[in-house]
């Protein structure tokens, strides 16, 4: 006799929903601060909609506590190239998961403006253009006095949490 695998898996997002925005900006980094609805788990998909057809990385910070405008690169996945003007989900694969805790933020980085993005509310994003996408790296320290502004981005991260029990979103 077998038995049902019961375990259920939670989730959790951040970011917005994926639509049609104004169109791309900021080359260089961007940064959301202010949405720390990560839960702790591995990062397995991307979810964007860029205006042009380009790869980026996307990238998981983590805040210093001392600090409210320093953060450490915790990891980043190489996303491809996808479709322009078209929600694209992005699979990471297994060996590529990026592990995150509670209070981790989403950011990305392109030599080129990808993700759309139009004024939002309430959430403030904070970017850095320029050549900061070069040679950034897991652990590297970022300190980001640069500008910020609230807006919103056709972009999110979807965590997959160790815990099991109810699926959250954001």
């Amino acid at each position: 006799m077998t038995t049902a695998d019961t375990t259920t898996t939670d989730l959790c997002e951040a970011g917005w929903p994926i639509v049609n925005r104004y169109g791309p900006d900021n080359y260089g980094l961007t940064m959301v601060t202010s949405d720390k609805s990560l839960c702790s788990g591995q990062v397995t998909t991307w979810t964007y909609q860029g205006k042009v057809s380009l790869p980026f990385r996307a990238v998981i910070f983590r805040p210093l506590t001392d600090s409210d405008t320093q953060f450490k690169v915790v990891g980043i996945n190489h996303i491809p190239a996808g479709a322009a003007n078209t929600p694209v989900i992005y699979s990471v694969p297994e060996a590529d998961r990026i592990t995150v805790q509670e209070g981790d933020v989403i950011g990305w980085t392109s030599g080129n403006a990808v993700i759309t993005w139009n004024f939002g509310e309430t959430t403030i994003v904070r970017w850095v253009g320029g050549n900061l996408h070069v040679g950034l790296a897991a652990d590297q320290i970022i300190d980001i006095n640069a500008g910020y502004q609230a807006r919103e981005y056709s972009i999110r991260a979807t965590v997959e949490s160790s815990d099991s029990g109810t699926t959250f979103a954001h």
